[in-house]
């Protein structure tokens, strides 16, 4: 036999539309991020030259490797 008890009920309640809220909030998509992405699509077209800063970790082969297609995206000569 299930026992219902008026505070679980609350809480439940409160779990559910929270979850909700949460779910809600994160699939919204912002009505200016559309423009905001088409003005830094724009602006990376007028790049001519990638300058990557580099170290001897990782993270800088992964940049060097981001710069190079970012070059040849724009029909460049990448000389990494």
């Amino acid at each position: 036999m299930v026992q219902v008890e008026p505070l679980g009920i609350l809480l439940a309640a409160i779990f559910v539309i929270s979850v909700g809220g949460l779910l809600i909030w994160m699939f919204r998509v912002p009505k200016g991020s559309t423009m905001s992405a088409a003005r830094a699509y724009s602006s990376l077209s007028s790049v001519h030259k990638v300058l990557v800063a580099i170290t001897d970790a990782f993270p800088s082969e992964r940049a060097i490797g981001l710069g190079c297609r970012i070059g040849q995206n724009r029909a460049q000569r990448c000389c990494c």
